[in-house]
């Protein structure tokens, strides 16, 4: 204990624990008195759970520290006493720890057992509470053991729900290598990684803009670019994105901004109601603030359920915040963390993106004859442009289809 208060004031930090039995269990939190404000906390022998106002924040959010019993037949009361307290929450909850049970029978290997009852109510509690169990990079299992020829689970994990995933840009949890413990350290990490500008984005909401359509149509069929068929059709993509962007300079505010100066219109309008009365030419220019107003949430929405890949949802619902949270989780699946190349595991967005650029660069300097035939029935996708040119290519494939099928 007297190691533990001196390790906490040497980092300038505040911590709360549940002392360990025997040489098993045990949990430390720490934290910065100056990034949060402890409310109150709950524990017992198996959580930690501080309950917390971060800066800026007027909710109650939960940091939890978890550790899950062993006996299969002793977790469906640890999830039960837990939920319970969670119940108080009402912002972020974010969990993280030994769970000591799985979400699906791909997270364990090796093991005879499955679909056990005390999985089942983990299950359970991460639906009733919409926890987001985000990508694990570095690794699949967080738990190893030799007997039985190895068995491999994935036990440790971070939790959190929509409002912790909004609050934390560029959450992902990301495994340590193994050292002497049979479990390895998961590590949530925070910021997403910058690798510049996308080369081309389309959203469909454009194509509700009059003139919008015309537009790509007249400047496609006039830019006259010479070359090899692929390299014809980046280049004219890419002076289109500047004939787009220039377009959009044109049409001054846009999305939030247009909603947002539209709405401050609407308040003027109505406050000028409550002053003035209700006159023709005061009901008539609110008509037309509101029929415009509509038409903006129509295309931000639009946007959002794009970006969110909710196919299945109708458009008309202001529902922001579901497509927020549904973007941010897709996101945090889709980033490129790390690259192995030639051996070395590169971090660094600049080295990444040298290093594709040197692959590729290397490639097509080769002898174009020669190349090898790739055949894979599930490859996966890449995050950066399926948004963008899947749409811009299935809505407009009549006016790019010879670009995209000449070939010298």
């Amino acid at each position: 204990m007297k190691l533990l208060v001196s390790w906490a004031k040497s980092l300038g930090m505040e911590f709360d624990y549940v002392p360990a039995v025997g040489v098993a269990g045990g949990l430390v939190s720490l934290w910065r008195k100056s990034a949060l404000k402890v409310v109150q906390t709950k524990k017992n022998q198996r959580y930690l759970l501080l309950f917390v106002q971060f800066r800026n924040s007027s909710g109650i959010d939960v940091v939890g520290n978890v550790y899950g019993p062993n006996n299969v037949g002793d977790r469906v009361a640890f999830f039960n006493s837990l939920g319970a307290d969670l119940r108080m929450a009402t912002g972020s909850i974010i969990l993280g720890g030994d769970f000591n049970a799985i979400l699906n029978d791909g997270e364990r290997s090796g093991s005879e057992e499955a679909n056990s009852v005390g999985d089942a109510s983990f299950k359970s509690f991460v639906e009733e509470f919409e926890l987001t169990d985000l990508p694990l990079r570095n690794g699949d299992s967080t738990w190893g053991s030799t007997r039985g020829g190895g068995l491999w689970s994935k036990l440790d994990r971070w939790l959190l729900n929509g409002e912790a995933i909004l609050r934390l840009d560029g959450a992902c949890q990301s495994v340590e290598d193994w050292g002497i413990s049979d479990h390895r350290v998961v590590t949530l990490k925070l910021g997403s990684h910058d690798f510049g500008p996308k080369p081309f984005t389309f959203f469909n909401c454009w194509l509700l803009e009059e003139g919008f359509k015309n537009l790509v149509e007249v400047w496609w069929n006039s830019a006259l670019v010479e070359g090899w068929s692929s390299f014809m059709l980046q280049e004219k993509l890419k002076g289109l994105k500047g004939e787009i962007k220039e377009w959009r300079l044109r049409k001054g505010a846009w999305g939030s901004e247009k909603i947002k100066e539209l709405e401050e219109k609407l308040h003027d309008t109505m406050s000028r109601m409550e002053r003035e009365g209700v006159s023709d030419e005061l009901r008539r220019g609110r008509l037309a603030i509101l029929n415009h107003l509509w038409a903006e949430y129509r295309k931000e929405e639009s946007k959002w359920l794009q970006k969110s890949r909710l196919r299945w949802l109708k458009l008309g619902d202001k529902n922001s915040h579901y497509f927020h949270n549904s973007c941010k989780v897709r996101e945090s699946h889709n980033s490129l963390a790390n690259l192995i190349f030639n051996g070395v595991c590169l971090s660094d967005p600049g080295a990444i993106k040298l290093a594709i650029f040197n692959h590729f660069h290397a490639f097509f300097k080769r002898d174009p004859r020669w190349g090898a035939k790739l055949e894979c029935d599930n490859l996966p996708r890449v995050c950066a442009a399926d948004i963008t040119m899947q749409s811009f290519f299935h809505r407009g494939r009549d006016l790019v289809s010879d670009s995209v099928l000449r070939w010298k």
